[in-house]
């Protein structure tokens, strides 16, 4: 789960590990009085995540920075489109810039790559699909899920994003596999008891479906 304590020890460590003695180009050529503003504009389209982990990090630089967000995390969003607003002294917006960017960029590539993947399943359920995949006639809805293997650090952030994208949480990792079921995930989904449906590693939609989705 995504918190705001996780989001604070986070945004404060990567501002304290960017710059530990202070911007000292900020500090020596731009007036202390000095205010300013700034848009977060998007250059693509794409699906908006850790909009609050941007503003928590010109927060943790001076409370004072006010950021006004014009969009919600799991909200799609156009290139050109304007997703906030920054408004605070200058010296504070440039040292947290980095940082708010680095965080929210990562998180909502993650979150429009997981919606283009969601996109795709959900089309093979549409009534006017017609593409090379059969559809599934036994199990349930195919989902996509996040995985623990996630980069150091970030997990609680980019676990979050795959659920701004449309993905979901796993229940557990019971029938995780690879490809064609093998032995052991076919027999997962046969164990008496078993209540969560099987997932699977995949490269692409159609191998999510048939990877996961296909009778056996």
């Amino acid at each position: 789960m995504l918190t705001s304590h996780i989001i604070r020890v986070a945004v404060e460590a990567a501002l304290a590990e960017d710059a530990p003695y202070g911007d000292i180009t900020c500090e020596t050529t731009i007036p202390a009085d000095e205010t300013g503003s700034a848009h977060l504009t998007a250059r693509e389209n794409g699906v908006m995540s850790g909009i609050d982990v941007f503003a928590a990090a010109f927060a943790a630089q001076n409370p004072a920075v006010t950021v006004t967000a014009a969009i919600k995390d799991g909200e799609r969003f156009q290139r050109g489109q304007i997703l906030a607003t920054v408004k605070g002294p200058v010296r504070d917006l440039l040292p947290a810039e980095r940082i708010a960017l680095n965080f929210t960029q990562r998180m909502s590539g993650i979150a429009t790559m997981t919606a283009a993947f969601v996109d795709a399943v959900n089309a093979i359920y549409g009534d006017d699909y017609d593409g090379p995949v059969t559809r599934p006639r036994r199990y349930e809805r195919t989902r996509i899920v996040d995985t623990r293997k996630t980069t150091p650090g970030l997990r609680p952030f980019e676990k979050y994003a795959v659920v701004c994208g449309g993905g979901h949480k796993p229940t557990s990792r019971r029938g995780h596999d690879e490809g064609q079921p093998s032995g052991g995930a076919r027999r997962a989904r046969h164990r008496p008891g078993r209540r969560d449906p099987p997932r699977a590693r995949t490269g692409g939609p159609h191998h999510a479906y048939r990877s996961g989705s296909r009778p056996p």
